[in-house]
């Protein structure tokens, strides 16, 4: 009986892992109409319309008029002095996903999806309706010397200064602020009122993109990419690019939080994020979303094909003769845990762990306090599998005790069914009166392996999905544990493991379910011969460690794992 009850386990497994990345890929459908556009720009189409004073874009929007770029340790920027926005950034720790030597391209303004790269650019500006009053616009040209910033050694920030020309006596100065050892990039707008009459300036900052699916996401995932809106009361909300265009087409199919007192907008795709920060202003409350100072969430698609999300909202009053300064972070770069948490506590979520996060994220913490310790992830994973295994070690051990009290009764429950062939309740009367008699629980060997479901289903969204494990190597072969092993190494020592495993037990009395168990280590290989690397290492101590312990429980109970089920007297 125990065989059956492994491969439901496995079936349930599987089941449950493949109909969430199908729900996945319902819920948040590609935007494959994009994928395989040859032109290097997007195709033209009618631009939605737009609520008044939103901000519209054009193909002018990304033409340059002069270069500066930033390096600081962790990241190499280009702004653009048209708008003074970036319109591309590097990722420095972490490499290209075809050439890893090289760093990784996230932010830009560049289209050639022969060549991988995709648009993709963050932008920050005044509406159209503040442009009447003489401030800057994304197509201001601002004034600033060209050429190579570096965040030198002993600086903990560079700030970069982009004056725009002066009109209506309104001097702005448009700040981009680098952190040593931190993705947050400030975004500041420094306003001097020398008129003679107040302005209310109103500010938008916004994420541009096209629908291609990004290099870093992996075939054998189905990461989220798109749209992403977070408010302490909505909490957090994706939005495809097809409900996008959905929302557009049919407003009344708009499903995410319009407006709040607060909340952060991004970008999300797998591994790596772009999100507009602002800070709460007057009358924040934290349990009423529409109490305070108001900020619009606007999602559109421009005339050539992109997509946006941003922000838009006014800031303080600026009377004649007084200044402001409005700060708004932006945080463009890996998902790693703790940068997330520095830039912003709510940014964790878009590690998207699904249904199981509440189960993976004490894992991913657990892993990541292995990792300090030995300093490779791969043995951090071997580690947090013997820890796990040790975790249920008795639920384990009076599994594999009932599956061999189940093992005992197999002759006369196969004698129960051939005294009652063609009568199901009979047999099951019999049965269930056997495992009275006998004290057996029949569901023993089942539920354990049930409880351990969640923790294996949790492992497998951190290590899916933990961009700490992006190019991470291991030993030899295994130079990144989050893609399959190039050679099937592991894949095959996991099948021969499971195979192992199998002959522990004797052959069922079914025919079928012994000819199934012995096809199924290799069925489910096949599965694991395109998943990432450090999953199958899981996998694979995991099959060790339960080898091991089978072992010495049959040792205790005086069972040969080899030896056929005997007949018993009663």
């Amino acid at each position: 009986m125990e065989p059956r009850r492994l491969l439901i386990f496995i079936v349930l497994s599987m089941a449950l892992l493949l109909g969430w990345q199908q729900y996945q890929k319902y819920r948040y459908p590609e935007w494959a109409a994009q994928q395989n556009r040859p032109a290097s720009t997007p195709a033209a189409e009618p631009a939605p319309a737009q609520a008044a004073g939103k901000p519209t874009v054009d193909e002018a929007t990304l033409k340059t008029a002069g270069i500066i770029t930033v390096n600081t340790d962790l990241i190499r920027a280009e702004i653009d002095l048209t708008g003074g926005d970036i319109r591309k950034l590097w990722v420095l720790k972490h490499g290209d996903t075809n050439k890893p030597k090289e760093p990784f391209l996230l932010l830009d303004n560049s289209v050639n999806p022969v060549a991988g790269r995709h648009l993709y650019v963050a932008q920050s500006a005044f509406s159209d309706e503040s442009a009447k009053l003489g401030l800057p616009t994304r197509h201001t040209v601002y004034q600033a010397q060209t050429g190579i910033r570096m965040l030198d050694k002993g600086q903990d920030k560079l700030v970069v200064a982009l004056t725009a020309p002066e009109q209506n006596g309104l001097a702005v100065t448009k700040l981009l602020t680098f952190h040593r050892n931190s993705y947050v990039i400030d975004v500041a707008f420094q306003i001097q009122n020398k008129g003679s009459s107040t302005v209310v300036p109103e500010a938008y900052y916004r994420i541009l993109r096209d629908g291609i699916e990004p290099e870093s996401k992996t075939r054998f995932s189905s990461a989220f990419t798109g749209a992403a809106i977070y408010t302490d009361q909505k909490k957090y909300q994706k939005v495809s690019f097809a409900d996008i265009t959905k929302g557009l087409e049919n407003p009344e199919k708009i499903s995410h939080v319009t407006q709040c007192n607060n909340g952060w907008v991004a970008m999300v795709q797998h591994y790596f994020i772009a999100a507009w920060l602002p800070p709460v202003q007057a009358g924040y409350d934290k349990e009423d979303c529409s109490k305070g100072t108001q900020r619009q969430f606007v999602l559109g698609k421009t005339s050539n094909g992109l997509y946006s999300i941003g922000t838009q909202l006014k800031l303080p009053a600026v009377a004649a003769g007084k200044s402001l300064t409005y700060s708004m972070p932006l945080f463009v770069g890996p998902e790693e845990q703790e940068q997330l948490l520095k830039a912003s506590p709510s940014l964790v979520v878009t590690k998207d762990y699904g249904i199981f996060a509440v189960v993976a994220e004490p894992l991913f913490w657990l892993l990541v306090k292995l990792h300090a310790l030995v300093g490779n992830w791969g043995w951090a994973i071997i580690a947090l599998t013997v820890l796990l295994k040790a975790l249920f070690y008795y639920p384990s051990a009076a599994s594999y005790r009932s599956m061999a009290k189940m093992r005992d009764l197999g002759p006369r429950l196969q004698r129960i069914k051939e005294q009652f062939p063609d009568d199901r309740q009979q047999q099951s009367r019999a049965q269930m009166e056997l495992f009275k008699t006998e004290k057996v629980n029949p569901m023993g060997g089942c539920l354990p392996m049930l409880i351990q479901m969640p923790v294996f289903m949790g492992l497998y969204w951190v290590l899916l999905g933990a961009v700490e494990l992006r190019q991470a190597p291991w030993l030899g072969w295994i130079q990144d544990l989050s893609q399959p092993d190039p050679y099937f190494i592991l894949p095959v020592l996991m099948a021969i493991s499971m195979w192992y495993q199998s002959t522990l037990n004797p052959a069922p009395t079914d025919p079928l379910q012994a000819k199934m168990m012995k096809i199924m280590p290799l069925m489910f290989s096949v599965f694991f011969f395109f998943s990432p690397s450090g999953l199958v290492v899981y996998w694979l101590v995991n099959n060790i460690l339960t080898i091991i312990q089978q072992k010495v429980i049959y040792a205790q109970m005086g069972i040969k794992p080899t030896q056929p089920a005997k007949a018993s007297s009663k």
